[in-house]
């Protein structure tokens, strides 16, 4: 991993540090061998590097040349150059084999994951849910690839040999590294028809059962802006359906990753509510959880609170009273305690 400093058209080579705590929380090799020694150990060392706090893993010094700069409040502008290989979290790669061990290319991808603030498990940032800026990602993959990733695609830029493609993508509305999502693949889009500004995207050969989970999404935009008498904040959205995802929904700023397991013919009327709570709650997030973001973790009730409440109000409007009283029991029952509580209310 390599570090510079640019400032204006010269370079500064910066010296730097990196250390993960959390790779060896008990350091001491004669700690208690218990759970409860390692689990206030993992609390400390993630306490060492917590982002809300100023803190982190990697810490850059500053040459000489940029101090009087720094001190007299003038723009400097740091570039980071990383290589990452073979990555423990943060970047999960699908590769499909055949039988006789052959890749199959067309339906190899990657895509971003994790839970909350991890977005420094797969790129340098400041991975603070109130530390905000605005994006501009560039994407260069195979010309055979797509590349998907928050903000609004503004150009497609193809190499003098055809082999590759770069992707240009703009977020101008602030937003935090962790709601930043990428996803890459031989992916098919699919415009939404009711929606210009909204693409769906899955795997080749999924095109049919695609059109047909997404068939009623502009439903969900129309009954949030309805209730909110607010416009939708961000000038595009992506739907991006890939394999192997650890969770049914990755939500970013206007972008969603989605597990395929949620796709599914019209004749499957079952999967049709799951789906549709699913692509409804990423769109109620992309309000309150990106646009509206937390300040810290002790704020996450609030934003996945006011998101979830938005999502259940859906489901009652589009499914009836019903439905919607069994999805709050089922919800309910994945929490015994609050079962409890609810009882002796």
């Amino acid at each position: 991993m390599s570090h510079n400093f640019k400032l204006v058209n010269d370079v500064y080579s910066a010296e730097y540090e990196y250390c993960d705590p959390t790779l060896q929380p008990v350091s001491d090799p004669l700690a208690a061998h218990t759970l409860d020694t390692f689990q206030n150990a993992e609390i400390e060392a993630f306490d060492s590097v917590n982002a809300d706090k100023r803190l982190g893993e990697l810490i850059i010094h500053l040459p000489k040349e940029v101090e009087d700069d720094v001190n007299n409040g003038r723009k400097f502008i740091l570039s980071i150059e990383f290589a990452l290989h073979e990555p423990a979290g943060g970047l999960h790669f699908v590769l499909p084999r055949m039988k006789d061990g052959t890749l199959l290319r067309n339906a190899m991808h990657l895509f971003s994951y994790g839970e909350h603030n991890s977005a420094r498990m797969w790129f340098p940032c400041i991975d603070s849910y109130n530390e905000l800026c605005t994006w501009k990602i560039e994407v260069t993959v195979e010309a055979m690839m797509v590349a998907i990733t928050a903000g609004e695609l503004i150009d497609t830029v193809t190499s003098s040999d055809g082999k590759e493609k770069t992707y240009v993508y703009e977020l101008n509305v602030p937003t935090s590294a962790c709601n930043i999502a990428l996803a890459v693949g031989p992916f098919e889009c699919h415009i939404d028809p009711n929606m210009n500004e909204v693409k769906h995207y899955c795997l080749p050969h999924l095109m049919p059962i695609l059109k047909s989970t997404t068939a009623t999404l502009h439903e969900a935009f129309e009954f949030y802006e309805e209730m909110l008498s607010v416009r939708y904040p961000y000038p595009a959205y992506k739907q991006v359906f890939v394999d192997e995802a650890y969770t049914d929904s990755h939500i970013c700023s206007s972008i969603t990753i989605f597990s395929t397991n949620l796709l599914h013919s019209s004749r499957i009327i079952d999967q049709n509510p799951v789906s549709r709570f699913e692509q409804a709650l990423g769109i109620a997030h992309q309000f309150f959880g990106c646009f509206i973001s937390r300040r810290s973790w002790y704020d996450a009730w609030l934003t996945i609170g006011i998101s979830r409440y938005l999502t259940y109000q859906y489901l009652k409007a589009t499914f009836g009273n019903n439905e919607y009283r069994y999805c709050v029991r089922q919800a309910i029952n994945k929490y015994p305690n609050l079962k409890m509580f609810v009882n002796c209310m």
